[in-house]
């Protein structure tokens, strides 16, 4: 194979430049020059569906600094074997940079990435043997489906025959039989991804890297591999570390979440803990949505939510200032003057707009203090939804909020 022409060049999309085998298989585009090592041989593919493959991964106080801007700020994060594990954040929060260095693609401005207890902190990328998934799929495309997902193997010196066998185990594993003669113009975007993905997991890494993969895919075939993924993962037992800005999608596909914000981890926990505790009022309100009312405590350990009198936590001190706050599907709607439920807080609201969502109705009410509060009511029944202009009771169960006091939560 000639190299240095167009022939080696991975298909990829504009914006996003990322060499098809990034840090288990070639340089990364971005990463600096260095002596190339390629791994032996991976073992047989049938060992992976015996023994997990995952190994634990760690950052000690791992920094990057691009000139005078921080772009990660000692971060410390221990991922489990066979964890799937989500940085989630928006843009310029960190979570990209990070994974990057992980894969060898960005050199840390200090502290050490450790994977399987092996400090790789200096190791070349290619030498780190890391799986890594990109959002441009990064196909090479004079090269069928199964030369795509072999050349991991190819460069690693693996037998015809067992470069064969493990191509065709793959391609089972995605879902892709029969597919191997083809190419990637052949093939759907969701197709492609795929090749992605079991190119990455041929040579069978002990942690697989994914950067935003379903970025460039519709709503439904996200949501499709989104479930496609987390089976591969945990019938293989692969680590895997996971970028993405999506909520939904980190909700769905994560055992742990990672939450950053501005090179700093806010919050690490699963997808429950950090919908319902939520350590800061920037967690409540990213990772989901939340009303959130600021009050002042009073000397009987309450505080005004609009019109309502909220009980708080023991820990608030009298005329400290709190943020209030509920999460819109925990709110029940009801006609005014409606029999109350027991121990629910109640308060009168005007319904000031309605909209009609599928399988929920959204909407926002004015409580009577001029307070707003969004509601989000699933449809579990074929019933009229209230109009604009409607007097209602909105109601919620006190246990049901949380307290933020200088921002950050209090119990």
């Amino acid at each position: 194979m000639m190299r240095g022409g167009w022939h080696d060049r991975p298909l990829t999309h504009p914006g996003r430049g990322s060499h098809p085998e990034g840090g288990p298989h070639g340089a990364h585009p971005t990463a600096p020059c260095r002596a190339r090592h390629v791994p032996a041989g991976p073992r047989p593919m049938t060992a992976a569906l015996q023994s997990p493959l995952g190994a634990p991964v760690t950052f000690e106080r791992v920094s990057k600094r691009y000139g005078d801007a921080l772009a990660v700020d000692a971060v410390d994060i221990d991922v489990a074997p066979g964890e799937f594990f989500t940085l989630l954040g928006a843009s310029g929060s960190g979570k990209t940079t990070t994974l990057m260095m992980l894969a060898g693609f960005q050199m840390p401005s200090s502290g050490e990435i450790r994977v399987g207890g092996r400090a790789i902190t200096h190791v070349a990328p290619a030498a780190r043997n890391v799986g890594m998934v990109f959002q441009s799929y990064a196909l090479f495309p004079h090269m069928s489906v199964a030369e795509n997902i072999g050349f991991p193997l190819r460069m690693r010196r693996a037998g015809g025959a067992a470069r064969d066998a493990a191509v065709a185990r793959v391609l089972s594993i995605v879902g892709l039989e029969g597919l191997g003669n083809r190419y990637p113009r052949q093939l759907s975007g969701g197709q492609q991804q795929r090749v992605a993905l079991a190119r990455a997991i041929v040579f069978e890494p002990p942690v697989l890297l994914m950067d935003e993969p379903l970025g460039a895919l519709d709503k439904h075939l996200r949501a499709h591999l989104q479930v496609e993924i987390k089976r591969i993962q945990a019938r293989l037992g692969l680590t895997v570390l996971y970028v993405t800005h999506d909520q939904e999608e980190a909700l769905t596909m994560s055992d742990r979440i990672c939450i950053m914000r501005d090179g700093r981890i806010l919050q690490t926990d699963s997808p429950e803990a950090l919908y319902d505790r939520p350590a800061d009022t920037y967690v409540a309100g990213f990772f989901g949505e939340s009303n959130i009312v600021t009050a002042r405590a009073d000397g009987d350990g309450h505080a005004l939510f609009g019109p309502a009198r909220v009980p708080l936590p023991a820990g608030v001190r009298p005329g400290a200032a709190v943020d209030c706050a509920i999460r819109p599907e925990r709110i029940s709607l009801a006609p005014a003057g409606a029999p109350a439920s027991g121990g629910a807080l109640r308060v009168p609201a005007t319904v000031t707009a309605a909209t009609f969502v599928g399988d929920y109705r959204r909407y926002e009410l004015a409580l009577a203090d001029g307070t707003p509060l969004s509601v989000r009511e699933a449809l579990r029944e074929t019933r009229a939804g209230f109009t604009p202009g409607a007097a209602v009771t909105a109601s919620w169960a006190p246990g049901a909020m949380r307290f933020f006091v200088d921002g950050r939560a209090v119990a």
